[in-house]
């Protein structure tokens, strides 16, 4: 989890290798209306609108007015989430529907309605902690559970399908590369695995010392695709690159440059989520970015 206090849609002081000069515009935190500065994840949905997760239900942030939906608000026709601790967050923008994945189930905000449809369960799923949703096709998500169930749910029906795969380990993080391979990031000790969707077929890879080409850690937190179809990885070692085409990973950054390996969060410029540093690698194929608890110095490929 990240312990942070929300810099919404700005970049903060620790970015490196731009030749433009950012500055932080807008600071949001509990003294401005947010629940919770502990942030779990954030999404702009078309209205832009920013959508915040944190462990004390869920934000939403037009201007400078912040509203909080909680499990214990009334009711007033609309609904209200079911759990308020917040662990991911998904906007879908053809159903223009925000996802909120709880410890009690999935809560879907209907934009067209302003209501809110919860989902538990009661509605199939085959435990109620949800960890992380991904996109899954034009009209589905992945939802991943705290047990490492594997769910398709229909965006407009909501309908529920619960995959036969078995996985080794806790799976906090899922990414579907749109190419019948589901990518899935495990806790502690167990590093990343692929889904072939066709048959079913399950590849791990873990961390195994000496190896130049491995996975540099085990826990995962972070799968990312760019617009260019590279693959990467945010582990507790640092980031690297996945080569799907020869198995290898291309560890990004070198020995003693970070004062935290942690990586949480992966995405692309120009938007990005927020934290106390992004980093841009240099030499790579395409504008990565990432984040982690302190401020870094920038990295290069090694």
């Amino acid at each position: 989890m990240k312990r942070i206090a929300l810099l919404l849609l700005t970049l903060a002081a620790g970015i490196y290798a731009l030749p433009q000069t950012y500055t932080v515009s807008k600071h949001i935190g509990i003294e401005n209306g947010l629940s919770n500065n502990f942030i779990q994840d954030i999404v702009i949905d078309k209205r832009g609108f920013a959508w915040i997760a944190t462990e004390s239900g869920v934000n939403r942030v037009a201007g400078n007015t912040v509203t909080i939906f909680r499990s214990q608000d009334k009711d007033n026709g609309r609904g209200h989430i079911i759990g308020n601790e917040i662990r991911s967050l998904h906007y879908d923008e053809k159903s223009d529907k925000v996802m909120i994945a709880t410890e009690k189930g999935l809560s879907v905000y209907e934009a067209e309605t302003g209501r809110f449809h919860n989902i538990t369960e009661k509605e199939g799923l085959p435990y109620p902690v949800i960890n992380d949703i991904a996109r899954a096709g034009e009209d589905d998500v992945w939802l991943i559970s705290a047990r490492a169930h594997i769910i398709k749910m229909n965006c407009k029906s909501y309908k529920i399908e619960v995959q036969d795969i078995k996985l080794v380990g806790g799976v906090r993080s899922v990414m579907d590369d749109g190419n019948g391979h589901l990518y899935l990031g495990h806790q502690l000790r167990d590093g990343m695995s692929i889904v072939n969707l066709k048959d079913h077929q399950v590849t791990n890879y873990h961390y195994i010392p000496g190896d130049p080409y491995g996975i540099p850690g085990n826990n995962v937190r972070c799968i990312y695709q760019d617009h260019l179809k590279n693959i990467w990885v945010g582990t507790n070692m640092g980031l690297t690159r996945f080569d799907p085409q020869t198995g290898r990973f291309m560890k990004v950054g070198q020995q003693g440059m970070m004062h935290d390996n942690n990586v949480f969060d992966i995405i692309e410029m120009p938007w990005a989520k927020t934290t106390a540093s992004f980093r841009q690698p240099t030499d790579l194929k395409a504008p990565c970015w990432l984040w982690n608890r302190y401020p870094t110095s920038s990295c290069q490929t090694s």
